[in-house]
């Protein structure tokens, strides 16, 4: 994928954590094609646990944004203002 031109940014993260839990929403922009034509944002769902050394993945899911699911407000950055 990456010679392909594919990358992707995290934008902004919202984690909740208690004890040794945690689930991080973390809005993505992926750029695919040799030039970054096709753009694409989404939300990884993500759930997390911390064994007392380290934090594991759980699980990993994600929603790309389109017409009928765009992102709501409070998983995009705060607008500068």
């Amino acid at each position: 994928m990456i010679r392909t031109g594919f990358r992707e940014r995290e934008l902004y993260r919202k984690t909740y954590r208690y004890g040794n839990i945690a689930h991080v929403y973390s809005t993505y922009e992926s750029l695919s094609g040799l030039h970054g034509e096709n753009r694409e944002r989404g939300v990884n769902s993500i759930e997390l646990y911390f064994d007392g050394k380290r934090w594991w993945i759980e699980s990993a899911i994600w929603q790309i944004e389109d017409k009928n699911h765009p992102i709501p407000a409070d998983l995009l950055p705060p607008t500068a203002g």
